[in-house]
């Protein structure tokens, strides 16, 4: 899969249910920071996440949900790793700095 290049630090908006947002903010030990640049649009939370900040939160939803007894929240949890995770698959960094479009 060739991956999108984007700047150092882009900033995605990342679209999620009240529910995901919910699971986020109250299920896991995530910096209050991350959860400062949020918009509400209807019953859908907006946040502006870098892929340093997405990997990190992906990082307090994977320990959540290894560690939770409750199935619901496992699978809910399950479902949002994945959907951040494209992200990740889908997307590298590149330094603005570098020669990398040099050539």
């Amino acid at each position: 899969m060739i991956r999108k290049r984007i700047p150092q630090d882009f900033k995605f908006t990342v679209d999620l249910t009240k529910q995901e947002w919910t699971d986020i903010t109250e299920q896991t030990l995530i910096e209050p920071e991350l959860c400062a640049d949020v918009s509400m649009d209807g019953p859908r939370r907006q946040v502006r996440w870098s892929l340093a900040d997405i990997e990190d939160v992906l990082g307090h939803v994977a320990a959540t949900s290894n560690h939770t007894e409750d199935p619901k929240l496992e699978r809910r949890l399950g479902k949002l790793f994945d959907k951040l995770q494209s992200y990740l698959d889908e997307h590298e960094e590149y330094d603005d700095d570098s020669d990398a479009f040099a050539g």
